[in-house]
């Protein structure tokens, strides 16, 4: 499970924001050839509006590689293949070359595939220019098609249209938005409807020649629509009203979504009227609540519309979870859970903490509850190999050694345990050697308590094998050394180290030894790593040398001076005292 996690990696490459859109044309048929080709891994582009060159790609380190270097080909054989142009147009133009629901556009590029038309953006310097990108051939015959769009729609016309008056109060109400929206959809031309209360049929349409053409088509279609409309009816329950005006962006509701998609008009109840605190007031008993809803137009767009709002009704979804995963979905200070509900516009509901339940519910429109459920399922798929990882980790391998090795497993300072702790990135504990029954508390080599337990290591099995490996080859090697005491005169015994350990470092080395230097007394004993104190002649002394048998050499006299000759290898004359 922690190689599969651990070969999961995410790579960003830059790739130039102008060739976006080669990539993700056609249901992005590049990108998934290349997610195919490449072992499955995902590539993210960035949103349109962002103007970043930053493509992510996540997937098996190999895969993530390749996919990385395909991408950057078929980037650099976009960019030699592409060529940019563009054309000044007044901004009223640019809503009527888009089209209706980019109907215009769309079958531009459908038409010339390799091209892309980009409109300046509202915060742009020039808000006039349009560029064109794609092959040169194309984007010359683009441009021939925009110049000719133009040169018609720079020619001014005046053109009128018959319109029943009792239609007339559909174009200019709520502010005339039928009428506003015409007017902006074909270059701001002029639409003048007959005074109110009149019988005048006449509407006069001023503007460009072909969007003034365009105008007039619309105004018939929406007539057309008023002469076929029929109403029909459907209950909505009050307290679900909430997600149908609720700010999809840009001042937009689910409900003018469904009329503008639909062509036609949608009236909900009034809304009930509310207290000062801003509470609705409860209606009384012999009031209803009215939870009718009315929609007109064609009875074929009635009906769809109809289906689109009951789409938008609110649904509760149960999603089994494991009640040990509910404290990480949440996160810390409901972060996880936070984000997921703003993401996804709904509602989660986790069981109360006496109710102990292996469940939670998902509340809102059915098309958020699903995306919900999608990455709450990723977010519990993580917390599960997690808890995994987590309990494989804490293997525990317990390893018998005798105290006396302690010290050279844990090296000077924990030099050597500290080394194969980072290296295998285990735990790795000691058991208290200490004499529980002596004043001093300082460790012996010689005990061990019974009831310290084992030495331990903690982490991934197969890395805590091979350190009990590592340690039992030790102890092993510990094992087979020979050791011999010899007895030396304290006096010497700062002679033998030498000015910070020199003389016996060099000693050690140079003969494969290990030199340990120990004062004997009741209940104590000093390791040599501080220079040993004179003592008086009474106080017996011992310097412990362990080395394997080839190496050895034996020292058994009472005093021995160690002299390192000048240019030879050092020797040990002994004399009797």
């Amino acid at each position: 499970m922690q190689n599969e996690l651990s070969k999961i990696v995410e790579q960003e490459v830059t790739i130039p924001a102008k060739v976006h859109f080669r990539f993700v044309a056609s249901s992005r048929q590049v990108v998934k050839e290349i997610e195919k080709n490449c072992g499955g891994v995902h590539i993210k582009f960035p949103a349109e509006k962002s103007n970043s060159d930053k493509v992510s790609v996540r997937g098996p380190k190999d895969d993530v590689a390749k996919a990385v270097e395909e991408l950057k080909k078929v980037s650099k054989r976009f960019q030699e293949t592409a060529f940019e142009d563009s054309i000044q147009a007044k901004t009223d133009y640019h809503k009527f070359f888009i089209g209706r629901k980019g109907a215009k556009i769309n079958e531009l590029t459908a038409k010339y595939p390799s091209i892309r038309v980009v409109f300046p953006r509202e915060d742009a310097a020039d808000k006039e220019k349009i560029h064109f990108l794609g092959s040169k051939e194309d984007v010359a015959a683009v441009k021939k098609i925009f110049e000719k769009q133009i040169t018609e729609l720079n020619e001014k016309t005046e053109v009128g249209v018959e319109v029943d008056p009792k239609h007339h109060s559909h174009f200019v109400a709520r502010y005339a938005q039928v009428l506003n929206s015409i007017q902006k959809d074909f270059c701001g031309v002029v639409i003048s409807f007959p005074k109110k209360g009149t019988d005048d049929k006449n509407v006069t349409i001023k503007g460009a020649k072909q969007a003034v053409e365009g105008a007039k088509q619309r105004i018939l279609e929406i007539v057309d629509d008023l002469e076929n409309q029929v109403i029909i009816s459907m209950d909505i329950e009050a307290k679900h009203r909430p997600s149908f005006f609720r700010d999809l962006g840009d001042k937009t509701t689910r409900v003018q979504v469904v009329e503008d998609e639909f062509n036609v008009q949608i009236k909900f109840p009034p809304r009930p009227p509310k207290t000062a605190e801003g509470k609705p007031v409860p209606p009384t008993e012999s009031e209803m609540v009215d939870d009718e809803v009315k929609i007109s137009g064609r009875a074929e767009n009635c009906e769809k519309a109809k289906e689109a709002l009951l789409a938008f009704v609110p649904i509760k979804k149960t999603v089994e979870v494991s009640l040990d995963l509910h404290r990480g979905l949440i996160g810390e200070k409901g972060a996880i859970v936070n984000s997921i509900s703003q993401a996804h516009h709904v509602r989660i509901i986790f069981p109360k903490n006496d109710e102990q339940k292996d469940a939670i519910t998902i509340e809102g429109v059915a098309s958020d509850v699903e995306e919900a459920t999608k990455t709450v399922l990723e977010h519990i798929e993580r917390l599960e190999k997690e808890a995994e990882d987590k309990k494989l980790k804490s293997f525990r391998l317990d390893v018998v050694i005798d105290p006396k090795h302690h010290q050279r497993l844990i090296g000077i300072r924990g030099a050597n345990v500290n080394k194969i702790r980072e290296a295998h990135d285990v735990r790795i504990s000691f058991p208290d050697t200490r004499h529980k029954d002596a004043d001093d508390r300082k460790p012996r080599k010689d005990f061990r308590d019974p009831n310290a337990g084992p030495d331990v290591i903690i982490r991934y099995e197969a890395a805590c094998k091979e350190v009990e490996k590592i340690f039992l080859d030790d102890v092993e090697k510990y094992e087979s050394q020979y050791t011999e005491e010899v007895e030396l005169d304290p006096r010497f015994h700062p002679k033998l180290i030498g000015r910070q350990s020199q003389n016996l470092k060099k000693l050690q080395s140079e003969y494969e030894v290990e030199i340990r230097i120990l004062v004997r007394r009741p209940r104590t004993r000093l390791w040599w790593s501080s220079p040993a104190k004179r003592t008086t002649s009474a106080d017996a002394s011992s310097v412990s040398v362990s080395t394997r048998k080839i190496s050895c050499r034996t020292l058994s006299c009472n005093t021995v001076t160690f002299r390192l000759a000048r240019n030879r290898s050092p020797s040990v004359n002994s004399r009797t005292s």
